[in-house]
C-alpha cells in the first residue's frame, strides 16, 4: 500500500503504460482520477478499477486544452480534497525527417507530447503547493536521450521533458514536490504490438527489435509502471529532478 490515501491524477488511461500504472497505483491505495481523450477504453480501465474494490473517476480529457486539463484537476480536489500525485503520460508518433515534417505535423506533436505535460504541472503545482507536499512524474522516452532516424519532433518533445523537469524540480523543490521523468524503451503496449504484428513479417520485426536491448527484449507494461510507482511513492523521497531511465539497456547500445 505504498500510496495509500493518496489521491493520483493519471492521464492517458485507455490503454498502454497509462492503464497499467492507474490500475498499479489502485492497487497501492491510491485514489485515481483518471483523464484520456478516449472515453471507452478510460471508462473500461475505471471499472478495472472499480472491480478490484478500489475508488476512481474518469473525466474525459483532451490533455493539450488548458480548460479540459483544469477540470481535471478541478474533479481531483472537488472529489477528494486534494492532489498528491500526478503521472502525466501521453504520447504521439509522427515519423518523419524534419525536412518533410509539416507544420501542422509539428504543432500536434508538440501540443500533445509536450504542451500537455506543461498544463498538467501548471494546475496540479499550485494545489500540491496548498498541502505542502506532491510527487510529480512525466512520461519522457529513452528517444529523450538518444535518436533513432526520421523521429524529429518525437526526439525533439521527449528530450524538452527531461530539461522541463529538472527546472520545475528547482523551482519547486523548497515546497516538498518532487518531479521525475520515465525514459521508458519500446514497451509491449497494444499499439506497438500491433505495429510490429502487422507488418510484412512480424518475426523478423521482433528479432530486430530485440536485439536493440541488452536484455534482449522489450519492456513489458507492469515493469514500467512499476518503476513510476517507485518514483511516485515515498520511497524515491530524496529524488527529484531525475530521468529514470528504464530501457533494458537501449541507451547502452548509442
Amino acid at each position: 500500500m505504498r500510496l495509500k490515501d493518496k489521491v493520483a491524477i493519471v492521464t492517458g488511461v485507455a490503454s498502454g503504460i497509462g492503464k497499467g500504472t492507474a490500475i498499479l497505483f489502485a492497487q497501492e491505495g491510491a485514489r485515481i482520477v483518471g483523464g484520456d481523450i478516449n472515453s471507452e477504453g478510460g471508462n473500461e480501465t475505471m471499472e478495472k478499477i472499480w472491480n478490484e474494490g478500489k475508488e476512481a473517476i474518469f473525466l474525459q480529457t483532451d490533455v493539450s486544452r488548458s480548460d479540459q486539463v483544469r477540470a481535471l484537476v478541478d474533479a481531483a480536489v472537488n472529489t477528494y480534497g486534494g492532489v498528491d500525485v500526478l503521472f502525466s503520460n501521453v504520447g504521439i508518433v509522427v515519423g518523419n525527417r524534419v525536412a518533410d515534417i509539416s507544420e501542422e505535423e509539428w504543432d500536434q506533436v508538440m501540443a500533445v507530447n509536450l504542451k500537455s505535460m506543461f498544463l498538467c504541472c501548471k494546475y496540479v503545482i499550485p494545489e500540491m503547493r496548498k498541502q505542502g507536499k506532491g510527487s510529480i512524474v512525466l512520461t519522457s522516452s529513452a528517444n529523450g536521450l538518444v535518436a533513432e532516424p526520421a523521429l524529429t519532433t518525437y526526439c525533439a518533445t521527449k528530450a524538452a521533458i527531461i530539461g522541463m523537469v529538472r527546472s520545475i524540480a528547482t523551482d519547486y523543490g523548497s515546497d516538498n514536490i518532487r518531479i521525475n521523468c520515465i525514459c521508458p524503451t519500446y514497451t509491449r503496449t497494444p499499439l506497438v504490438q500491433h505495429w510490429i504484428d502487422s507488418g510484412v513479417d512480424p518475426t523478423l520485426t521482433w528479432d530486430k527489435v530485440n536485439a536493440l536491448h541488452v536484455l534482449r527484449r522489450i519492456a513489458e507494461v507492469d515493469e514500467i509502471a512499476r518503476a513510476i510507482l517507485f518514483l511516485a511513492s515515498d520511497e524515491s523521497s530524496i529524488i527529484t529532478g531525475t530521468a529514470l531511465v528504464a530501457d533494458a539497456g537501449l541507451t547502452c547500445f548509442k
